[in-house]
Protein backbone atom coordinates (compact mmCIF):
# COMPACT_ATOMS: atom_id res chain seq x y z
CA UNK A 1 0.00 0.00 0.00
CA UNK A 2 1.28 3.45 -0.87
CA UNK A 3 2.00 5.95 1.86
CA UNK A 4 0.01 9.18 1.76
CA UNK A 5 1.68 11.52 4.25
CA UNK A 6 -0.40 13.84 6.43
CA UNK A 7 0.79 17.40 5.83
CA UNK A 8 -0.33 18.82 9.17
CA UNK A 9 -3.70 20.25 8.29
CA UNK A 10 -5.71 17.11 8.89
CA UNK A 11 -7.72 17.81 5.76
CA UNK A 12 -6.54 14.95 3.54
CA UNK A 13 -8.87 11.99 4.09
CA UNK A 14 -6.51 9.78 2.07
CA UNK A 15 -3.57 10.37 4.44
CA UNK A 16 -2.43 7.17 6.13
CA UNK A 17 1.03 8.06 7.50
CA UNK A 18 2.81 10.79 9.42
CA UNK A 19 6.21 10.26 7.75
CA UNK A 20 7.51 9.05 4.41
CA UNK A 21 10.08 6.31 3.79
CA UNK A 22 12.92 8.79 3.28
CA UNK A 23 12.31 10.23 6.75
CA UNK A 24 12.04 6.76 8.30
CA UNK A 25 15.24 5.62 6.56
CA UNK A 26 17.13 8.70 7.79
CA UNK A 27 15.76 8.27 11.32
CA UNK A 28 16.93 4.66 11.56
CA UNK A 29 20.28 5.36 9.86
CA UNK A 30 21.11 8.03 12.45
CA UNK A 31 20.44 5.49 15.20
CA UNK A 32 22.37 2.67 13.49
CA UNK A 33 19.37 0.35 13.60
CA UNK A 34 20.30 -2.58 11.42
CA UNK A 35 16.85 -4.07 11.94
CA UNK A 36 15.42 -1.42 9.62
CA UNK A 37 16.15 -3.41 6.51
CA UNK A 38 13.99 -4.91 3.86
CA UNK A 39 11.96 -3.94 0.86
CA UNK A 40 10.14 -0.66 0.46
CA UNK A 41 6.88 -2.58 0.86
CA UNK A 42 8.00 -4.02 4.20
CA UNK A 43 9.12 -0.61 5.44
CA UNK A 44 5.88 1.03 4.27
CA UNK A 45 3.91 -1.60 6.19
CA UNK A 46 5.92 -0.75 9.32
CA UNK A 47 5.24 2.98 8.87
CA UNK A 48 1.53 2.27 8.43
CA UNK A 49 1.50 0.07 11.55
CA UNK A 50 3.29 2.78 13.56
CA UNK A 51 0.81 5.41 12.37
CA UNK A 52 -2.11 3.19 13.31
CA UNK A 53 -0.56 2.57 16.74
CA UNK A 54 -0.22 6.31 17.34
CA UNK A 55 -3.79 6.97 16.21
CA UNK A 56 -5.22 4.24 18.44
CA UNK A 57 -3.03 4.97 21.48
CA UNK A 58 -2.96 8.75 21.73
CA UNK A 59 -5.70 11.32 21.67
CA UNK A 60 -4.85 14.21 19.38
CA UNK A 61 -6.15 17.74 19.80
Amino acid sequence: MALVVEQGGGSDPAANAYIDLAYADAHHALRDRSGWAGSAETKAAAVLAATEYLDLTFRWR
